[in-house]
């Protein structure tokens, strides 16, 4: 009987040591995994919550408020995997008195105190996941400097500044962005990979002083005709607001190999623009770049690969300098000089002739079209 209870014994010791030893720990709320005594805090690497966060903000009671300060629970966590569906919520400011308030976002806190505004780095996180948010609040994970792998594949909109400073990011792809607000990415100073598919829209800012940028990729997702906006700077022209220099270190574009969608049609709305409402993307107003890729688009069954079918009326053109249409009967009716996209809704239906030319006034493709 002595042997079996010391038998026993071991058993249940060895099975409180496997529960309290966990790295990887999965509960239903924050408020419960905080709370579980029962854990190892100092062996837990990754938390798991697999319901809703309490709250809608950063007030007090709040459980979005507990992030930010995981690591005082739990010394030795680095990944946090969130399978929520709410928003995260915008950073919240909160007044102190009247020389001091303090900002804050799921990970990020700032302090402005007799007009100096002080940003703190988080080191702590290293990975991020929330596959089914489909908005990153303002500011949620600012200098989080540490951070490397993030995954928000359902997520529509980014925040301002959401990842402004995370230093470690190298490569990241967002499938279903359409929206990305100022300064998102300003100062993740490792970016050197971007991919954002579904993008229709990106604010000032977005990508300043990413100065590792090398590839960048828009569009590839479109399936029709599709305008992407860009806001001013976005790959990092330095900007003024009144005499004060806000941002530097402009990135060198003609190191970043660019690809854009067949349906994407990228237009600028201010004057620091990208392409400033021209077809020529390579030797464009602001920028120039490595190079262009235009992905996946409908390549016509001519002799030589120069006219790519848009859908809808419309060609996009390579190598080729002028374009000349001619009706059926061969009366000529338009000509389109350095344009990369030609579009013919403007012109009746029926059956038309296009005679393609080279720098040298040579024709590429002569070829028949038929306008709907």
């Amino acid at each position: 009987m002595y042997k079996i209870l010391i038998t026993l014994s071991a058993i249940i010791l060895s099975f409180n040591f496997s529960i309290l030893s966990q790295e990887v720990l999965e509960r239903n709320t924050i408020t419960e995994a905080l709370t579980d005594l029962s854990v190892d805090r100092d062996a837990v690497k990754k938390l798991i919550i697999t319901g809703e966060i309490s709250g809608s903000d950063y007030s007090e009671g709040s459980e979005w408020r507990l992030f930010r300060t995981l690591d005082e629970t739990f010394p030795n966590i680095e990944e946090i995997v969130l399978y929520t569906k709410q928003d995260i919520p915008n950073a919240i400011e909160f007044y102190i008195n009247d020389n001091h308030r303090e900002s804050y976002g799921l990970f990020s806190k700032s302090t402005l105190i007799n007009g100096i505004l002080v940003d703190y780095k988080l080191y702590w996180l290293k990975y991020f996941s929330a596959p089914n948010v489909k908005y990153i609040g303002n500011f949620s994970f600012n200098w989080c400097i540490n951070l490397t792998t993030i995954n928000f594949s359902n997520a529509e909109v980014i925040g301002i500044a959401a990842f402004g400073g995370c230093e470690s990011l190298d490569s990241i792809t967002f499938l279903k962005t359409k929206n990305i607000g100022n300064t998102a990415f300003c100062r993740s100073y490792n970016l050197c990979k971007i991919e954002f598919p579904n993008l229709t829209e990106a604010e000032w800012g977005v990508f300043m002083e990413c100065t590792k940028l090398k590839s960048a990729s828009f569009g590839t997702g479109f399936t029709e005709p599709t305008i992407i906006n860009f806001g001013h700077a976005v790959f990092g022209d330095t900007i003024y607001f009144a005499d004060d220099k806000l941002f530097g270190d402009p990135i060198t574009t003609e190191d970043i190999e660019l690809t854009l969608g067949a349906f994407a049609l990228p237009k600028a709305d201010t004057i620091f623009n990208i392409w400033q409402g021209t077809n020529n993307y390579i030797d464009s107003y602001d920028y120039k770049w490595k190079s262009i890729t235009i992905y996946d688009a409908i390549k016509e069954e001519v002799e030589e690969k120069y006219i790519y079918y848009l859908g809808e009326n419309r060609y996009r053109l390579e190598n080729i300098e002028k374009v000349e249409l001619f009706d059926i009967m061969g009366k000529h009716i338009k000509t389109f000089e350095n344009q990369e996209v030609i579009d013919l809704n403007n012109i009746c239906s029926g059956v038309y002739f296009l005679k393609c030319y080279s720098a040298n006034n040579k024709i590429k493709v002569e070829k028949e079209i038929i306008i709907n």
